[in-house]
């Protein structure tokens, strides 16, 4: 404590007005010449600190004792000011932070206490002691946390700024999710704290500043993102589907790691099919799923401690997904359109009607894409494609005046451009083509067809209906142009030799036939299959080449030029021989291949799907 020593001498002067008065003797005053300053006492000062933080008003209380001389007064200074005063010994100053600019102030606490000397000029207050103290007075406007947040030793650490005010008692820190209410969760007087209970969830903390009377002198928010691990699924070349994350940062408040599997169309995540405590271990092998199936995957980090918000509501919060279609992709906009074999390894489809492509199964790639621009007017490019038996040519419809475009497979920007409509009168069904650039086309009055010659762009004939109770639509063409399918009353196969037509075969449409087609490989070959039995035949007198029973329920097609059959029945997919019928693969599968945007076709030992899809079979 500072002391000074303040001693006034005053000299009184006695006025006499109307009288005079006569001298009679001497009075002294008796005065103690040595007295000694005294020593104050800090009975109570609620700033304990020689610097002071403020972020609000404060009221400073005080007390002060003498061992002598009695206090008279005590007063405030800031910044050479006096700012508050008070006669006595004990009281209350209020700073008023918001009258104080931000930043650094003096401030002062100075006690008057009377001299000790019994002089008059101390019975008038003249003297006296003063002492004094002083601080090193802050002025922040408001108390700013910065809250950070960081990993280290896969834990989550959250620090923030000191509360420098004097009346601190301890920070109070909060936590809450997505539904849950605020938890308290732990009280500390340093400014980290570490979370061992947080695995990555998005979570919201609050930190509280309580002071020694227990009242709440700051309160603030900080929210955090979920910081899962990313999941991933990946495809291999031979019908390995894996899901993948990347390890967790907070792999030590981590317990377990779960993979939820469900398919498509299922809500039921509690389908565990893998639970790891090892934080390394992030690969799980896809098991129970089928070619073609849409699997949605979770991966659930469940805590190693007592976590508030980690329950059934919440169980979301803690995890992270992605979705898979087991099977290797080729590129689609959407489900692929008229996709068809056009040799012994490639395959061609229109991708969201806006580009045919042509795709490699070995090489595992497009190898060549069409585009095209329709003439004056928007619609998709390409409509309704069908390939040759072979896969030499195609035909598709284009342009707003649908003209029928011939491409050659092998080469797709070598097309020419027909103008059809005087025959066909427009948009009909598919332009079946042989693999000599022969083609049927409808006829406009929709009861007969016309045999077509695109690379002279001439008729060869024409083939009237006699039934005009239906309209005819032509199905298939045979390799050489000489044989075709027909569909009126019954289903027909047409000769066509010269200019001249000629009924070989029919059968009723009630009749028993499921599949019809023409083998691109030995052109004089038929193939029938009627549900129990795969007939190949001459296409000349229907003779009977060879023949096996085949009784799957549906016949998807065959790949000639490898000789093997795609068959379906109840969940399974059967490869068998062309030559025999002979059981050559099995493979389980959840989709129904019948229906359109999942139908299958087999291709080089592979199956192709609708979706986008290959299965390897070797």
């Amino acid at each position: 404590m500072h002391k000074s020593t303040i001693l006034l001498l005053t000299l009184l002067v006695i006025l006499l007005y109307s009288c005079e008065y006569e001298p009679n003797g001497v009075y002294n005053r008796t005065v103690n010449q040595n007295v000694a300053p005294p020593h104050i006492q800090t009975v109570e000062l609620n700033l304990t600190d020689d610097s002071i933080y403020l972020y609000a008003d404060k009221e400073v209380n005080f007390k002060f004792s003498s061992d002598n001389q009695a206090i008279r007064a005590v007063r405030l200074l800031i910044d050479g000011q006096e700012n508050s005063r008070t006669n006595s010994d004990n009281g209350t100053f209020i700073i008023n932070s918001t009258q104080l600019s931000a930043g650094i102030h003096s401030m002062d606490i100075e006690v008057f206490t009377g001299s000790g000397t019994g002089s008059i000029a101390e019975s008038l207050g003249a003297e006296g002691f003063v002492s004094s103290k002083s601080w090193v007075l802050t002025i922040d406007k408001y108390y700013n946390p910065d809250i950070k947040t960081t990993v280290r030793n896969g834990l989550l650490h959250i620090t923030w700024s000191k509360y420098r005010a004097s009346d601190f008692k301890e920070y109070i820190i909060y936590k809450h999710g997505n539904f849950s209410e605020d938890q308290e969760i732990k009280r500390v007087t340093t400014t980290e704290f570490i979370d061992s209970t947080y695995v990555g969830e998005r979570s919201w903390y609050s930190i509280k500043v309580n002071t020694q009377n227990n009242t709440i002198a700051s309160d603030y928010d900080y929210f955090i993102e979920a910081d899962l691990p990313e999941v991933y699924f990946s495809v291999g070349d031979s019908n390995r589907y894996t899901v993948k994350w990347t390890k967790s940062k907070f792999y030590n408040a981590v317990d377990t790691f779960l993979i939820l599997q469900r398919p498509e169309g299922s809500y039921d995540y509690e389908n565990r099919v893998k639970s790891t405590q090892n934080p390394s271990d992030t690969t799980y092998r896809v098991i129970k799923a089928g070619f073609g199936d849409i699997m949605y995957f979770r991966l659930r980090l469940v805590p190693k401690r007592i976590n508030y918000q980690y329950n059934t509501s919440d169980h979301y919060n803690y995890e992270s997904g992605t979705y898979g279609i087991l099977g290797f992709p080729f590129p689609v906009k959407s489900n692929p359109t008229n996709f068809f074999q056009v040799n012994k390894d490639e395959f061609i489809y229109i991708n969201n009607c806006d580009s045919i492509l042509r795709y490699s199964v070995s090489q595992k790639r497009v190898v060549e894409q069409l585009g095209y621009k329709p003439a004056g007017c928007s619609m998709c490019n390409f409509i309704s494609m069908q390939g040759s038996p072979s896969g030499n040519y195609l035909t598709v419809y284009v342009d707003c005046d649908y003209n029928v475009m011939l491409a050659n497979s092998s080469n797709l920007k070598n097309y020419s451009i027909h103008k059809l409509q005087s025959i066909t009168g427009g948009f009909g069904p598919p332009v079946p083509v042989s693999d000599i650039g022969t083609g049927v086309l409808r006829s406009l009055n929709g009861k007969g067809f016309e045999m077509y010659d695109f690379n002279t762009s001439s008729v060869l004939g024409h083939y009237e209906n006699k039934n005009y109770a239906y309209n005819l639509a032509p199905l298939k063409i045979s390799s050489r142009g000489d044989y075709f399918f027909v569909r009126d009353d019954s289903i027909r196969l047409v000769q066509f030799s010269g200019s001249q037509f000629k009924n070989t075969w029919k059968a009723p449409l009630t009749n028993n036939i499921k599949y019809f087609d023409f083998d691109p490989i030995n052109p004089d070959h038929v193939v029938f299959w009627d549900g129990a039995k795969l007939s190949v035949k001459l296409c000349s007198n229907l003779s009977t080449v060879y023949a096996f029973a085949l009784t799957d329920s549906y016949l998807m097609n065959i790949d000639y030029y490898n000789k093997e059959i795609l068959t379906y029945s109840s969940g399974h997919l059967y490869v068998r021989s062309f030559i025999d019928g002979s059981l050559l693969k099995d493979i389980q599968v959840n989709i129904n291949p019948t229906i359109w945007t999942d139908n299958c076709i087999l291709i080089n030992y592979t199956i192709v799907n609708r979706k986008g899809l290959l299965y390897f079979i070797n």
